[in-house]
């Protein structure tokens, strides 16, 4: 089994033999500059953000559903 591990270490470049080739959207990443990655992080929180308000505002008014006997929860409380 070590021939194996040696022929496959042999066949890859030395860059992506050491295993620390890291994240595949690195790569994207290293040709911004700060303020680009800023703006760009900023932009997905703000994105983030809205989805929780809107999770928020849809879990909000949902005091009608009833729970079946024997029980003292509904399904939708488990994601509100």
């Amino acid at each position: 089994m070590a021939d194996n591990t040696d022929k496959l270490k042999d066949a890859l470049p030395a860059s992506r033999s050491s295993g620390k080739e890291g994240h595949p959207g690195n790569i994207a990443t290293k040709s911004l500059n700060a303020q680009e990655r800023l703006r760009l992080f900023e932009a997905a929180s703000e994105r983030q953000r809205a989805r929780e308000a809107a999770r928020k505002s849809a879990c909000s008014g949902n005091t009608s559903a009833k729970p079946p006997e024997g029980r003292d929860w509904t399904r939708e409380d488990l994601y509100c």
